[in-house]
């Protein structure tokens, strides 16, 4: 119930902010596990329709074994957390190399209209997924020259220190780069 009430609250806030949902722009993913798409449906309530769509290795149970086993043993906390261990940084960027393959062929089939995608997923593992799509992975592959998003390294610094909390979340825009959205403002 806390987090129905906690999803219901910022979605006022999120409608508000430059992540609008906007009927002919915007296709939502969820990972599938039952808070996510509570969350989701919650967030969307209203007399449009945008596409839903499924993600399932946005939660990470058994895809990503060592990604896992370190959220079991640290818990919940910025991304920087997980990459202090030596595996870290392989670990994460195995976690997100997975989701980003199937979150490609998840949207591969929407219309050129959209063009904004709010996913809603799992603290840490959201953290992970939206790190390595801006490049801001230790040992990850750069990104190429003409790469959609570029971040300065005050906004990678905000990114890998983001504590994600109950219906908060992490916007990637080309024209401003990142931002961590709360109530709080």
């Amino acid at each position: 119930e806390k987090g129905k009430e906690q999803a219901a609250a910022a979605r006022s806030w999120w409608l508000g902010y430059p992540m609008r949902l906007e009927e002919k722009r915007t296709a939502l993913v969820a990972s599938g596990a039952r808070r996510a798409t509570e969350t989701l449906q919650i967030m969307t309530e209203r007399d449009t329709c945008v596409p839903i769509l499924m993600c399932p290795s946005l939660h990470p149970a058994g895809i990503a074994p060592t990604m896992e086993k370190m959220f079991s043993t640290m818990g919940y906390g910025p991304l920087q957390k997980f990459l202090e261990p030596p595996e870290g940084a392989g670990a994460i960027t195995e976690y997100a190399e997975l989701v980003v393959a199937e979150l490609a062929n998840v949207v591969e089939g929407l219309g050129a209209g959209e063009d904004t995608l709010a996913v809603f997923g799992h603290a840490v593992f959201l953290n992970a997924v939206a790190a390595y799509l801006v490049g801001a992975v230790p040992g990850q592959a750069p990104l190429p020259e003409a790469a959609w998003i570029s971040l300065s390294s005050g906004q990678v610094e905000v990114l890998l220190t983001a504590d994600l909390g109950e219906a908060e979340g992490l916007l990637l825009e080309p024209s401003t780069g990142f931002s961590h959205m709360h109530m709080e403002g």
